[in-house]
């Protein structure tokens, strides 16, 4: 192989996530969210750096970690009724149910 070929990232399978610059799109979302929202506020900056800063720091708590990430610590961290509502979970058993019987 050349060196012209090993220079960009070209996706192995089609498994792989999808990608904007160097950040997944789960982290390309956080950090654009961040910017519009210092937009709208009048602090294109402060968004921008805060926007960066925890699209960096949720890039580093998920490396390792299963491609659902985010989706697994949305239903363990929203109360239950709320998990299922914005997780589109219909038939798994609410975050806050704890015993199951069996």
């Amino acid at each position: 192989m050349s060196d012209a070929t090993l220079k960009y990232g070209i996706p192995r399978t089609l498994d792989d996530p999808a990608r904007f610059l160097w950040w997944e799109a789960d982290q390309a979302i956080l950090v654009a969210a961040f910017i519009v929202f210092g937009m709208v506020i009048g602090s294109f900056m402060t968004g921008a750096i805060i926007g960066v800063t925890l699209g960096w720091l949720y890039g580093k708590s998920k490396s390792g970690k299963h491609k659902a990430f985010a989706i697994h610590a949305l239903y363990w961290h929203l109360p239950g009724g709320a998990a299922k509502a914005v997780l589109n979970l219909r038939r798994t058993p609410s975050s806050d149910f704890r015993e199951f019987i069996g």
